[in-house]
């Protein structure tokens, strides 16, 4: 018999087989059917438990979606130099001093954009980061000091689609 544990919310913690894992089974863990298991293993974050029965759960909105792919993805520092070139926002025989963690001279505009405790901290973290999140303040600044960089322009330039 396949047995499931799950939080407050209904997402399933865990799974276990009244064969293999006998005295082991944690108390509360329900009974769930070969093909619920089977469902939940295969689909993973796509089923819930509510009422001791395995559901699916409930579609979000794409905005949803779109948010959560933003807060998730994150892209090495060389790909988000290849990107920078690609957008004309650095020059190319700057781009590998920049994939070091080297300030960017054609980037210094952007700097004055910004307060001074603000100017160095994206500095320090551009020198101490290998990988740029989609979402990180730096990127969501930068974006908003180029008025043709816009929000879906990003996302094409971390691999969102």
């Amino acid at each position: 018999m396949k047995k499931a544990t799950f939080n407050p919310d209904g997402v399933i913690t865990g799974f276990y087989d009244t064969d293999v894992h006998s005295g082991n089974i944690p108390q509360g863990a329900v009974d769930i059917t070969y093909a619920d298991w089977l469902r939940c293993i295969n689909e993973p974050n796509k089923w819930i438990i509510q009422d001791s029965v395995v559901v699916q759960t409930p579609p979000q909105d794409p905005d949803t979606i779109l948010a959560a792919k933003r807060d998730a993805t994150a892209i090495g520092k060389g790909a988000f130099c290849m990107g920078l070139i690609g957008l004309g926002i650095i020059a190319a025989d700057e781009a590998v001093s920049a994939a070091r963690g080297n300030w960017p001279a054609s980037m210094d505009a952007f700097l004055s954009y910004l307060s001074a405790d603000q100017a160095i901290a994206a500095q320090i973290e551009w020198a101490t980061k290998s990988t740029i999140n989609r979402n990180n303040v730096f990127v969501l600044t930068l974006g908003s000091w180029l008025d043709d960089i816009t929000p879906e322009i990003l996302d094409t330039l971390f691999g969102i689609g």
